[in-house]
Protein backbone atom coordinates (compact mmCIF):
# COMPACT_ATOMS: atom_id res chain seq x y z
CA UNK A 1 0.00 0.00 0.00
CA UNK A 2 1.30 3.64 -0.83
CA UNK A 3 2.78 5.34 2.08
CA UNK A 4 2.09 9.16 2.53
CA UNK A 5 4.40 11.58 2.75
CA UNK A 6 2.23 14.61 3.68
CA UNK A 7 -0.20 14.51 6.18
CA UNK A 8 -3.74 15.47 5.68
CA UNK A 9 -4.45 18.58 8.58
CA UNK A 10 -8.37 18.10 7.90
CA UNK A 11 -10.76 15.41 8.78
CA UNK A 12 -12.34 15.77 5.41
CA UNK A 13 -8.70 15.47 3.46
CA UNK A 14 -8.02 12.50 5.76
CA UNK A 15 -11.33 10.67 4.31
CA UNK A 16 -10.60 11.21 0.92
CA UNK A 17 -7.32 9.82 1.72
CA UNK A 18 -7.99 6.48 3.44
CA UNK A 19 -11.24 6.31 0.27
CA UNK A 20 -8.15 6.77 -1.98
CA UNK A 21 -6.05 4.13 -0.31
CA UNK A 22 -9.00 1.61 -0.28
CA UNK A 23 -9.37 2.71 -3.97
CA UNK A 24 -5.61 2.12 -4.39
CA UNK A 25 -5.73 -1.71 -2.95
CA UNK A 26 -8.53 -2.88 -4.83
CA UNK A 27 -7.62 -1.50 -7.98
CA UNK A 28 -4.31 -3.19 -7.37
CA UNK A 29 -5.33 -6.61 -6.65
CA UNK A 30 -7.48 -6.02 -9.97
CA UNK A 31 -4.64 -5.05 -11.68
CA UNK A 32 -2.68 -8.08 -10.57
CA UNK A 33 -5.82 -10.44 -11.84
CA UNK A 34 -5.64 -8.90 -14.47
CA UNK A 35 -2.24 -10.12 -15.20
CA UNK A 36 -2.64 -13.69 -14.23
CA UNK A 37 -5.74 -14.50 -16.34
CA UNK A 38 -3.82 -12.70 -19.34
CA UNK A 39 -1.24 -15.41 -18.91
CA UNK A 40 -4.18 -18.03 -18.98
CA UNK A 41 -5.34 -16.34 -22.03
CA UNK A 42 -1.07 -17.23 -23.62
CA UNK A 43 -1.52 -20.74 -21.97
CA UNK A 44 -4.94 -21.82 -22.92
CA UNK A 45 -3.18 -20.18 -26.85
CA UNK A 46 -0.08 -22.85 -26.73
CA UNK A 47 -2.66 -25.60 -25.66
CA UNK A 48 -4.71 -24.35 -28.64
CA UNK A 49 -2.24 -24.85 -31.06
CA UNK A 50 -0.89 -27.89 -30.13
CA UNK A 51 -3.75 -29.28 -30.28
CA UNK A 52 -4.78 -27.98 -33.99
CA UNK A 53 -1.34 -29.75 -35.05
CA UNK A 54 -2.50 -33.19 -33.40
CA UNK A 55 -5.37 -33.06 -34.97
CA UNK A 56 -4.88 -31.22 -38.53
CA UNK A 57 -7.50 -28.56 -38.02
CA UNK A 58 -7.92 -26.80 -41.26
CA UNK A 59 -5.34 -23.75 -41.19
CA UNK A 60 -7.15 -21.00 -41.50
CA UNK A 61 -9.62 -22.22 -38.98
CA UNK A 62 -6.82 -22.87 -36.23
CA UNK A 63 -5.32 -19.94 -37.43
CA UNK A 64 -8.57 -17.46 -36.73
CA UNK A 65 -8.70 -18.51 -32.92
CA UNK A 66 -5.12 -17.86 -32.66
CA UNK A 67 -5.63 -14.77 -33.72
CA UNK A 68 -9.14 -14.37 -31.86
CA UNK A 69 -7.14 -15.03 -28.71
CA UNK A 70 -4.45 -12.46 -29.41
CA UNK A 71 -6.88 -9.69 -29.90
CA UNK A 72 -9.26 -10.82 -26.63
CA UNK A 73 -5.66 -10.49 -24.77
CA UNK A 74 -5.23 -6.81 -26.43
CA UNK A 75 -8.56 -5.75 -25.47
CA UNK A 76 -8.18 -7.45 -21.79
CA UNK A 77 -4.73 -5.69 -21.26
CA UNK A 78 -6.52 -2.32 -22.84
CA UNK A 79 -8.56 -2.70 -19.12
CA UNK A 80 -5.66 -3.76 -17.41
CA UNK A 81 -3.86 -0.33 -18.38
CA UNK A 82 -6.98 1.83 -17.61
CA UNK A 83 -6.38 -0.03 -13.67
CA UNK A 84 -3.35 0.77 -14.24
CA UNK A 85 -3.81 4.87 -15.15
CA UNK A 86 -6.21 5.13 -12.45
CA UNK A 87 -3.07 3.51 -9.87
CA UNK A 88 -0.58 6.19 -10.90
CA UNK A 89 -3.46 9.13 -10.40
CA UNK A 90 -4.29 7.43 -7.08
CA UNK A 91 -0.29 7.34 -6.24
CA UNK A 92 0.17 11.00 -7.03
CA UNK A 93 -2.93 12.30 -4.79
CA UNK A 94 -1.41 10.14 -2.00
CA UNK A 95 2.03 11.77 -2.45
CA UNK A 96 1.02 15.32 -2.31
CA UNK A 97 -2.87 15.24 -1.21
CA UNK A 98 -5.66 17.64 -2.96
CA UNK A 99 -7.17 20.33 -1.61
CA UNK A 100 -10.56 20.49 -1.98
CA UNK A 101 -10.50 17.48 -4.81
CA UNK A 102 -14.22 16.91 -4.83
CA UNK A 103 -15.39 16.45 -8.99
CA UNK A 104 -11.41 16.22 -9.72
CA UNK A 105 -10.03 12.92 -11.63
CA UNK A 106 -8.71 12.62 -7.87
CA UNK A 107 -11.96 11.94 -6.28
CA UNK A 108 -12.26 8.90 -4.51
CA UNK A 109 -14.42 5.96 -6.30
CA UNK A 110 -14.51 7.56 -9.47
CA UNK A 111 -12.93 5.53 -12.01
CA UNK A 112 -16.13 4.54 -14.20
CA UNK A 113 -17.04 8.36 -13.88
CA UNK A 114 -13.81 9.87 -15.17
CA UNK A 115 -12.96 6.96 -17.45
CA UNK A 116 -16.63 7.80 -18.96
CA UNK A 117 -16.24 11.50 -19.28
CA UNK A 118 -12.67 10.61 -21.41
CA UNK A 119 -13.75 7.16 -23.15
CA UNK A 120 -12.80 7.82 -26.95
CA UNK A 121 -15.71 6.95 -29.76
CA UNK A 122 -15.96 3.04 -31.24
CA UNK A 123 -13.23 3.71 -33.95
CA UNK A 124 -10.76 5.21 -30.75
CA UNK A 125 -11.80 2.18 -29.05
CA UNK A 126 -11.02 -0.16 -31.53
CA UNK A 127 -7.49 1.55 -32.32
CA UNK A 128 -6.77 1.06 -28.43
CA UNK A 129 -7.31 -2.46 -28.07
CA UNK A 130 -5.44 -2.86 -31.20
CA UNK A 131 -2.34 -0.86 -30.19
CA UNK A 132 -2.48 -2.79 -26.88
CA UNK A 133 -2.70 -6.01 -28.92
CA UNK A 134 0.42 -4.98 -30.86
CA UNK A 135 2.27 -4.76 -27.45
CA UNK A 136 5.58 -6.99 -27.59
CA UNK A 137 4.82 -8.25 -24.06
CA UNK A 138 0.96 -8.98 -25.63
CA UNK A 139 1.94 -10.06 -28.86
CA UNK A 140 4.22 -12.96 -27.58
CA UNK A 141 3.41 -16.04 -27.76
CA UNK A 142 0.92 -15.72 -30.62
CA UNK A 143 3.30 -14.39 -33.43
CA UNK A 144 5.59 -17.62 -32.56
CA UNK A 145 2.62 -19.75 -32.67
CA UNK A 146 1.51 -18.30 -35.99
CA UNK A 147 5.03 -18.88 -37.37
CA UNK A 148 4.94 -22.44 -36.06
CA UNK A 149 1.30 -23.32 -37.05
CA UNK A 150 2.48 -21.94 -40.57
CA UNK A 151 5.55 -23.97 -40.76
CA UNK A 152 3.96 -27.37 -39.80
CA UNK A 153 0.93 -26.64 -42.08
CA UNK A 154 3.11 -26.04 -45.05
CA UNK A 155 5.91 -28.16 -45.05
Amino acid sequence: MPTNQTQPTEPQSFDIMNSLSIEWQTLHGDYEKYEQFSLLIKLFSVGLCLLCIALSIDCYLSLMLILTLWFQEGIWKTYQARSGERLLTIEAALKSPPEGATGSATTPFSFYSTWEMQKPGTAGLVIEYISNALRPTVMYPYVALIAIYLLHSFL
